[in-house]
């Protein structure tokens, strides 16, 4: 693990500090702060600071330079999520409500559907999978937080 030396983000000349890409771009900055709290191994240092300078050499207007920004905010936190475990808050609780609507919602739908030889009622198994879902990311994110592996920052990912 090296000492952490992820490079700045360079302002970006916005038109409304109000706007939605502006709130693209600084939620990229809180999160390169969080990320600098963190021992990051150097092979993912220079990966984000390589991203991070293709940003600051970005030729575009605003609407072109957030949708830039936040696909390279999601590559970057995927890729620690899936490679060090280092997730945002409620990552795992939004990764695995999604899995419950899809999967152990479904079931449970199909399952009571055929229990009362009714196929309509399919979708009552959606909500049970919701909350399983919840539950169990929930309880992820805990431990995450309880392992020092969760950055102080919420994203949207999925």
């Amino acid at each position: 693990m090296a000492k952490n030396s992820i490079s700045s983000l360079k302002e970006y000349p916005f038109v409304d500090t109000l706007s939605k890409e502006y709130q693209i771009y600084w939620k990229f900055k809180s999160f390169i702060d969080e990320l600098n709290k963190k021992d990051l191994p150097e092979n993912d240092i220079i990966y984000i600071n390589n991203v991070i300078n293709s940003i600051n050499n970005f030729r575009g207007n605003e609407k072109e330079y957030s949708k830039y920004l936040k696909k390279a905010l999601k590559t970057i936190a995927l890729k620690l999520a899936k490679e060090l475990k280092i997730v945002p808050k409620k990552y795992y609780q939004t990764y695995w409500m999604i899995l419950g609507i899809g999967i152990f919602g479904t079931i449970f739908g199909v399952v009571f559907g055929i229990a009362i030889n009714n196929m309509g009622m399919i979708g009552i198994g959606l909500p049970i999978g919701l909350a399983l879902g919840a539950g169990l990311g929930a309880n992820e994110d805990k431990k995450a937080l309880s392992e020092g592996r969760q950055l102080d920052i919420e994203l949207d990912l999925f």
